[in-house]
């Protein structure tokens, strides 16, 4: 699992480009992620990134799946939880690092990250990056 954390003060909403942000620390990163976009440092980036899990059975045994892009995984799984990561980004080494800026932590959000870690904690290409 890769997780880098930052901190950041305790803040109220803002808007960044048009976009209202849940926190100054998400309106914040949003301003880092355009400077970086800017500069080159990244590919791209998203927003409220939407990641899908699924459960499916492999003989006989359930395994949780995200965003599959083969449609029989859509087909033959069964739909358990969306989450909105805060963002995705897509590094010029093509490498994904989904970022999650978190103020007050709920039980279904620990529940959502938990299954985020399991999906992409220890994938190569994936990186999680929590901030409080």
């Amino acid at each position: 699992m890769h997780m880098v954390i930052k901190s950041f003060k305790k803040v109220k909403n803002c808007k960044h480009k048009g976009s209202q942000f849940d926190s100054n620390k998400e309106g914040g990163e949003a301003r880092d992620l355009d400077r970086k976009l800017e500069k080159g440092e990244i590919k791209r980036y998203q927003k409220q990134f939407r990641v899908d899990f699924f459960i499916k059975y492999i003989d006989n045994n359930p395994v949780i799946i995200a965003n599959p892009d083969d449609p029989n995984d859509r087909r033959y799984s069964t739909f358990f939880k969306s989450y909105l990561v805060d963002f995705m980004v897509v590094h010029n080494d093509d490498t994904i690092e989904f970022i999650e800026v978190k103020g007050l932590v709920s039980q279904d959000w620990k529940q959502k990250w938990i299954l985020l870690e399991a999906v992409y904690g220890n994938h190569p290409n994936y990186k999680l990056t929590l901030i409080k």
